[in-house]
């Protein structure tokens, strides 16, 4: 599990980043270490995983409102029964 802070530092994103795609749906809410809306976020490998996927089609110019539509309707890596891939 990572917090914010080490995923910032394994992805080059800002937590600040991190946060404000987590707010308009870029990313899924993540988990919280001491339940939900007061604890601290925690991330896992998946996370790390989908999130260097959205950098990537960041990087690509894919706008933010395509990979918010993108990841939240059926995109195979929020598929919790599609089996994980690298894609670092």
């Amino acid at each position: 599990m990572y917090a914010i802070s080490e995923l910032a530092k394994l992805t080059g994103i800002t937590a600040f980043t991190l946060r404000y795609y987590e707010k308009i749906g870029v990313l899924p809410k993540p988990r919280r270490h001491n339940g939900e809306g007061a604890g601290i976020r925690t991330y896992s490998e998946a996370d790390l995983q989908m999130i260097r996927f959205i950098h990537g089609l960041k990087l690509s110019g894919m706008k933010l409102e395509d990979i918010a539509g993108f990841t939240g309707h059926g995109c195979l890596l929020t598929n919790p029964d599609m089996p994980e891939y690298d894609v670092s």
